[in-house]
């Protein structure tokens, strides 16, 4: 008879896995809370995102830029080695992707909170979600789908508080190679990101009451929604740069006085 052999003493227990909510869903699948458990009795929470195997080039894409962007303060962090493979309650494939939990909730919640912002904060996170393109873009990736229910807020909702930029939808990205997920319209880019910052200022959406036709038209004959006038002036021409066709007019943004802590 063999002896029984030890178990490593590194050999620990895996973290006992509990749902706890659903987030939402998307078009490409849902993100659910779950909490784990260690033996030794401490719990965190993850978000867990999931798309059966019609979706798989989808999830799996964004989870390979996801990791490209590990260590990068202000972009929402994933976790593990590769996308984990289950099989549902009907029996079908779904792949897991876990990524960090803001639990703070996004921005469109907070604005909907808060109705309009005061400066202080929308200044605060506009340098906070360009400081996050900016690293976003160094590591050869252009996020196409910026808007309010993209970034997300920690737990904490204090003046300090780093906003947290959701890369999620990758079917919205272009790398810098030249290869995109989706056809941009002219001006898109940087009109996603002008519609968050007036979206935080004046407390509702740019184009409210256009049609998309509308509001393509618009973007291709390069026409910027309308900045109220209570907008301070420094403010408008802030926002004004956002809508500049030329790329190089739009990398000074991040130098403007007007944003800086």
């Amino acid at each position: 008879m063999r002896p029984n052999r030890k178990k490593p003493k590194n050999d620990q227990t895996k973290p006992v896995m509990k749902f706890i909510k659903s987030l939402g869903k998307g078009t490409y699948g849902s993100v659910d809370l779950f909490s784990y458990t260690k033996d030794v009795g401490s719990t965190f929470y993850n978000a867990v995102k999931i798309s059966d195997s019609n979706y798989y080039k989808s999830i799996n894409r964004e989870f390979k830029i996801l990791s490209a962007l590990r260590g990068c303060q202000g972009i929402v962090q994933s976790f593990g080695n590769s996308l984990l493979q289950e099989t549902d309650s009907n029996g079908k494939k779904v792949y897991k992707m876990a990524i960090e939990y803001a639990a703070g909730g996004n921005l469109t919640d907070f604005i909907r909170i808060n109705r309009k912002l005061s400066d202080t904060i929308v200044k605060d996170f506009t340098r906070m979600l360009l400081q996050g393109l900016v690293l976003v873009h160094d590591h050869g990736y252009v996020h196409c789908d910026l808007k309010p229910e993209n970034l997300l807020l920690p737990a904490s909702r204090s003046r300090n508080a780093v906003l947290l930029v959701r890369v999620k939808d990758f079917g919205f990205w272009i790398d810098d190679k030249g290869r995109r997920g989706v056809r941009l319209l002219g001006n898109q880019i940087s009109v996603c990101r002008n519609a968050v910052i007036h979206v935080s200022g004046v407390g509702k959406h740019p184009w409210s009451g256009f049609s998309v036709d509308d509001i393509k038209s618009r973007l291709l004959c390069g026409k910027a929604p309308e900045i109220p006038e209570t907008v301070p002036c420094d403010a408008r021409k802030f926002v004004e740069k956002c809508f500049a066709r030329k790329p190089e007019e739009r990398e000074v943004l991040l130098s403007c006085c007007c944003i800086r802590s």
